[in-house]
C-alpha cells in the first residue's frame, strides 16, 4: 500500500509565506507528486531517500523565505526611518547587503502582486477613465 505523501507535501507547503505559497503552490505540488510516483516505480529505498531530501530542502527553504520576509519587511520600515539614527542606518546597510547577496530577497522588494492590474481587466476599468490626470501630465 503507498501512502499518499503528495497529501502531507501540501499540508508542508502551508509553512511558506502566503505570497510564495500563493505563486508556487500548485507547481510544487504537482512536481512532488510526479517525482513520488517515479520513486514508488523504483522502490522503497528510492522513496525514503526522496522524502528525506525534500524534507531537508524544504525545511531550509521555507526558514529562509520567513527570514528573508521578514528582512525585506524590515527594509521597508528602515527606509521610513529618521536618517540621522545609527541603529537604523547600521540596520539598512546590514540589510542592503543581504539584498545584494541573495536573488530572493530582490524579489521581495518588487511590487506587491495584489496591487498590480490583472491582465485580463482593461486599464480604463482598472483606473478608471483618467479624469484625475492634470493637464500637465498629458503628452501631446
Amino acid at each position: 500500500m503507498k501512502p499518499d505523501l503528495t497529501r502531507v507535501y501540501k499540508k508542508l507547503l502551508r509553512l511558506y509565506p502566503r505570497d510564495q505559497r500563493l505563486l508556487f503552490e500548485v507547481e510544487m505540488a504537482n512536481t512532488f507528486a510526479a517525482v513520488a510516483e517515479e520513486c514508488f516505480a523504483m522502490g522503497w529505498a528510492a522513496v525514503v531517500r526522496f522524502v528525506l531530501t525534500e524534507l531537508i530542502g524544504l525545511s531550509r527553504e521555507i526558514v529562509g523565505e520567513w527570514n528573508i520576509k521578514f528582512a525585506a519587511e524590515a527594509f521597508r520600515s528602515a527606509n521610513l526611518v529618521r536618517a540621522r539614527s545609527l541603529l537604523a542606518e547600521g540596520f539598512a546597510a546590514l540589510i542592503h547587503a543581504a539584498y545584494e547577496s541573495d536573488s530572493r530577497f530582490k524579489n521581495r522588494c518588487g511590487r506587491d502582486p495584489r496591487m498590480m492590474r490583472p491582465a485580463w481587466i482593461s486599464w480604463n476599468d482598472w483606473y478608471g477613465d483618467g479624469l484625475w490626470l492634470d493637464d500637465s501630465s498629458v503628452v501631446t
